[in-house]
């Protein structure tokens, strides 16, 4: 019984691990640029441990990341899974997240403090995170730092609609009524024609 989702010792060591990866690739990223040449990588991508790859992630998050630029290109972050997996932000993005993550993670759990910071970016930034109709990470844990819940519904499978992942809130989530002519969401105007290729050969 906790009505507030005020995280336990475990739930809290999980934000702290989550801050101290930031912290470490964040300064990869900016020791990269310093030395005057590209970064390492432009973005980070959040994944646990208990899930893999579905086939053609990189694929599909490429196409992604290119779509969702071409839509709009202050984009805020990509969402691919659910939890804190298949959240995909630019490097510069980080620092901000994180501080907010710190400042926060006595009050709620890290997926629900990143749900928070996406609202306040969208109402204070007009930035956005745009959400992919499939999920492209399979959970194949069965042990969560969460109490167990008998009652909750399936997670969504590779390839399956992300929207049927039950913890994701409006703003974290596909909308599929809404979005039922596109493959992200908030979705293009109708008609939005352009859909993932599988690779030949794959």
């Amino acid at each position: 019984n906790n009505p507030t989702s005020r995280p336990g010792r475990q739930v809290r060591k999980q934000s702290c691990d989550l801050i101290s990866l930031m912290d470490h690739s964040a300064a990869l990223f900016e020791e990269a640029a310093g030395d005057g040449g590209s970064s390492i990588a432009a973005h980070f991508m959040f994944m646990e441990d208990d899930f893999v790859a579905c086939p053609t992630l990189l694929e599909r998050v490429s196409y992604l990341m290119d779509k969702v630029q071409r839509v709009d290109s202050a984009w805020l972050g990509i969402r691919f899974s659910f939890g804190m997996n298949g959240v995909l932000l630019r490097a510069g993005d980080l620092r901000d997240f994180r501080a907010y993550l710190h400042k926060r993670m006595a009050a709620l759990p890290p997926d629900m403090v990143y749900q928070a910071w996406l609202g306040e970016a969208k109402a204070s930034r007009r930035r956005t995170q745009y959400v992919y109709r499939h999920n492209l990470l399979d959970h194949v844990g069965s042990v969560s730092s969460f109490a167990v819940r008998p009652h909750r519904g399936k997670w969504p499978r590779c390839l399956e609609d992300l929207a049927l992942a039950w913890s994701l809130p409006p703003i974290d989530t596909f909308m599929s009524k809404a979005c039922k002519h596109s493959d992200i969401s908030p979705c293009p105007l109708n008609p939005d024609p352009e859909r993932f290729q599988q690779p030949r050969g794959k």
